[in-house]
């Protein structure tokens, strides 16, 4: 295993870009959220570095932490972390630093999403994509949508077990301040418990506790909801499908994040992790790869490469009010 991380890391420091690598394939193990890359960039960097990468999906950040706790940060040569976990993961030893030195095409990150305002150590990590956290729905099914969290928490009859919800607390209840005009990040405990109580009264609204799929057996596209919070970047994977999607900017804000590709300690192909940041940092690759999965790119030289039509895309790129007074989640006491 590691004779052939040790030919890995030679082969990395004498190739280019474009090199064919003829060896052995080396394994790297990737834990991400699914639907996060596009999968032709995968096939060319393992052709390019002679690489197997192998995925494994989480589901919620919450499930990423309990993953990583049981094996104590094993397990993985590159994770995604976002901004809000970066401090924690950096307590406990899990994840490396990484500089330009390492992946010189860090560069081409914008700093305004390098020192994000999640509290995030971005010396561990490097910026994947940055969005928003709003409201989808089915324009047909609801056409009067929704421009607010009340209304989504405090629905009308016609949407009884119509609504899904994420299984995750920090969120859940981010959306039950948000609707109160709180923070996201409060620790008031006596808003924190209101916030909870609104979840409570919503409860008989919804049809469940999860995520929609990002297929076309989504449960958004077969009717089977009507409206559920999400990430933009996949509410627009959706709209792909079912030009019915729709997704907005609650009035009060939503939340913002930014993600962050990370290096683990205890990966002995740090070398070919490395590779993988970097290469997923060239302009031309980190272009093709935000038009796949509609988020935006933190990659500046990237964004020369991109269409105007995704550049001018408010649920890509939001502006006005709505953005100013989304929030990144901090780490809470």
């Amino acid at each position: 295993h590691r004779y052939r991380a040790l030919l890995a890391a030679v082969f990395l420091l004498v190739s280019g870009d474009g090199a064919a690598w003829a060896g052995p394939a080396v394994p790297l193990d990737v834990f991400t959220w699914s639907e996060y890359i596009d999968p032709e960039l995968v096939t060319r960097f393992e052709t390019e570095y002679g690489a197997e990468v192998r995925f494994s999906y989480f589901g919620a950040d919450a499930e990423r932490d309990k993953e990583l706790t049981a094996s104590g940060g094993t397990g993985f040569d590159v994770v995604l972390v976002g901004g809000a976990q970066m401090s924690n993961y950096v307590g406990r030893g899990w994840i490396a630093p990484l500089s330009e030195a390492d992946a010189p095409r860090l560069a081409h990150i914008d700093q305004r999403w390098a020192d994000d305002s999640s509290d995030a150590d971005v010396r561990y990590g490097a910026a994947y994509f940055w969005g928003t956290l709003g409201i989808t729905w089915r324009t047909d099914l609801y056409p009067e949508g929704f421009s607010s969290w009340r209304e989504l928490l405090e629905p009308g009859p016609e949407l009884t077990g119509r609504i899904l919800m994420p299984g995750y607390g920090r969120e859940l209840l981010g959306f039950a301040l948000k609707a109160d005009g709180h923070s996201i990040n409060t620790t008031d405990r006596s808003l924190i418990h209101e916030a909870g109580r609104k979840l409570l009264r919503q409860k008989p609204f919804v049809r469940g506790y999860g995520y929609p799929a990002l297929t076309a057996e989504s449960s958004l596209i077969t009717g089977e909801i009507w409206a559920a919070p999400m990430y933009n970047g996949d509410a627009l994977q959706l709209k792909a499908l079912d030009d019915r999607i729709a997704y907005r900017l609650p009035v009060e804000g939503g939340q913002l994040w930014v993600d962050y590709l990370t290096v683990t300690v205890s990966s002995n192909r740090r070398a070919l992790a490395i590779a993988f940041i970097d290469f997923l940092k060239r302009p031309a690759v980190a272009a093709r790869n935000a038009k796949h999965v509609h988020f935006a790119t933190p990659n500046l030289a990237a964004r020369e490469l991109v269409s105007a039509e995704y550049l001018a895309d408010p649920v890509i790129h939001p502006s006005g009010a709505r953005f100013r007074d989304s929030e990144f989640m901090r780490p809470l006491p």
